[in-house]
């Protein structure tokens, strides 16, 4: 999660939208009107994208930027993206249907799952008891008799 607080002005320069908040600096590239980059720098400022490989893949399209309540927004032909605090994205199609959205509920914990076996008994599994189990490994059928005492 980041959280790089308010939004606290942008800039466009070129294909680049540069996104400044309270805590930190964010990056959003219009590669094309249906490919957008999000970028926050951890560790390097600069990163080269490894899903876009070839630098002719950022073309020069049109897009729009405007300031919207909390945030701000980019049109392209083929998509609407809304960005808010703490880099939080809202992606939409060109017809306005929500097809990504940044979870903005309260965050809990990783349950953590030890050898309690209670995961699986709240699946219904049956546990403790001896169990055969059945497994193909190359080509070749195994049969395990477990025991859990």
């Amino acid at each position: 999660m980041n959280n790089v607080g308010k939004l606290k002005e942008y800039k466009v320069v070129g294909n680049e939208i540069k996104l400044s908040y309270e805590k930190g600096q964010s990056s959003i590239f219009v590669v094309a009107p249906d490919i957008i980059r999000f970028f926050t720098p951890l560790f390097k400022v600069n990163d080269l994208s490894k899903a876009v490989e070839d630098k002719v893949a950022y073309k020069t399209c049109e897009f729009k930027v405007e300031a919207i309540e909390e945030g701000i927004e980019i049109s392209t032909t083929h998509l609407k993206v809304k960005v808010f605090e703490d880099f939080k994205v809202n992606i939409y199609n060109a017809e306005g249907q929500l097809i990504c959205s940044d979870y903005t509920g309260e965050e809990k914990g990783f349950i953590r799952r030890t050898v309690d076996y209670k995961l699986a008994e709240a699946e219904g599994h049956e546990v403790g008891a001896a169990q055969n189990i059945k497994y193909v490994l190359r080509n070749k059928c195994y049969l395990i008799h477990i025991s859990m005492e």
